[in-house]
């Protein structure tokens, strides 16, 4: 727990502190705030007082009152998680707080106030490769059967506790009749107690189903990605998820085929057949596509031209429901994925990158080298990503995995600058090196 200290002088000026420590999202009683009250210097005795803590939070509601203790010369009270569970700037306030005695009013005196924020540094959610989340439909399945099996537990504990309590009376009235009924009254005693055991293992049971299906709802977030492929003039656009990879569904791909548009001819001297004249212009007639009036005559205006007159994909044409004649915009909604407004959705890049041995800078301390480092080119990262490096076992052979691996474990850090990855090692060695980039 850290402990915040300071010191207020009820005849000086107050001042309001803006506190820099680790205050995190989901903290509880990590902060003791203990401020000493003193006089012109001398200490005040506060115990006929309260101290109350209020804290204003960045959501805009207050936590509190907050109970603390007080001393002589000293007010003090620990923050409670209530101050840590909002994310964002929050204002806490002490006060030295007395009620109404006799002819005395009531007393309420600010001591101290100081302004901190909340951070959050992780997610709600943690994946590992031990948690494989099955399909929505198995999902809800598994969870309506939870469902059912506590809400069974339930019954079978309520009816195994009354069956217990009825024992129990038999066994107290068995026992009243005599000595010669102690015996019956024991076994019934006995009933009873196994009776409540099995309440309580139904209970039990009860609460390993409901944390069970929270654990499984709580990992349903996945973390979506899109991919574009360019297809030939002549493909249909296509658009499809693809949920394999890494064998779940925690990472799905939105897959988008777009056709491009047809080359056209170049270094083209006439039309038709036809020749330019001096200014440029070719007679429609004569090309082939010149449309008749009704009068009979030529038409040398405008001449109207369909999608498949150019190849070009027609704009009643849609992706996902939506047309190709402006700019398309998908949405969560439109993949049935999860807004990427979620503060816990990120996006996942992998690049595969392979070091050779040579390149290594030395890293000294004085005269002396500890370390070596080698700055790679990857495209696309930037110095405000977070990177993870995992041995990439897929470009390995069972011949050298054991080598390679032993490069790898040599890997002690990775940084990211501007297109750069920057590996610290402490050997001059290169392996194959899977390079995680969390945007």
């Amino acid at each position: 727990m850290f402990t915040i200290r300071q010191r207020v002088d009820l005849c000086g000026q107050m001042s309001v502190i803006a506190l820099d420590a680790p205050f995190q999202y989901g903290d509880a009683l990590a902060h003791e705030w203990r401020v000493e009250v003193v006089r012109n210097g001398n200490a005040v005795d506060l115990t006929d007082y309260d101290a109350v803590l209020y804290a204003r939070r960045a959501d805009g509601s207050t936590a509190g009152p907050i109970e603390g203790t007080v001393g002589d010369g000293f007010a003090t009270v620990t923050f409670p998680g209530l101050v840590y569970n909002v994310v964002g700037d929050v204002t806490l306030i002490l006060r030295a707080e007395k009620a109404e005695s006799g002819n005395d009013p009531a007393e309420t005196v600010t001591l101290a106030a100081m302004h901190a924020r909340v951070s959050r540094d992780t997610t709600d959610t943690i994946v590992s490769e031990e948690v494989i989340v099955p399909n929505i439909t198995e999902l809800l399945e598994q969870i309506d059967a939870m469902q059912e099996a506590t809400a069974y537990a339930n019954e079978q504990g309520l009816y195994a506790k009354n069956q217990g309590d009825y024992a129990k009376e038999q066994g107290d009235y068995a026992k009243s009749k005599g000595d010669d009924a102690d015996s019956a009254a024991g076994d019934a005693n006995e009933a009873a107690g196994a009776a409540n055991d099995a309440a309580d293992a139904a209970s039990d049971a009860a609460d390993a189903a409901n944390a069970a299906a929270q654990t499984i709802t709580e990992a349903i977030v996945p973390q979506f990605s899109v991919t574009v492929t360019t297809l030939l003039p002549e493909q249909s656009a296509t658009a499809s998820v693809d949920t394999t990879v890494d064998g779940t569904i925690q990472r799905p791909v939105l897959k988008l085929g777009i056709p491009r548009g047809q080359s056209g001819a170049s270094n083209v001297s006439s039309v038709g057949g036809v020749t330019p004249d001096l200014n440029g212009d070719v007679p429609i007639m004569v090309a082939g596509v010149s449309p008749v009036t009704t009068s009979g005559a030529r038409d040398r205006g405008n001449i109207p031209l369909t999608a498949a007159d150019i190849s070009a994909v027609p704009v009643t044409r849609k992706i996902n429901d939506k047309a190709l004649s402006s700019d398309i915009t998908l949405t969560a909604s439109d993949v049935s994925a999860l807004p990427a407004s979620e503060p816990h959705l990120q996006s996942v890049t992998r690049y595969h990158i392979s070091p050779d041995n040579t390149g290594w800078e030395a890293e000294k301390i004085g005269t002396a080298t500890y370390s070596y480092k080698k700055t790679v080119t990857v495209q696309g990262v930037t110095a405000d990503d977070t990177a993870a490096a995992y041995f990439d076992t897929t470009a390995v052979t069972l011949a050298n995995y054991g080598t390679m691996q032993d490069y790898f474990q040599n890997i002690w850090c990775v940084e990211l600058g501007a297109n750069q990855v920057i590996l610290h090692s402490r050997r001059q060695y290169g392996c194959p090196i899977v390079i995680e980039v969390l945007k």
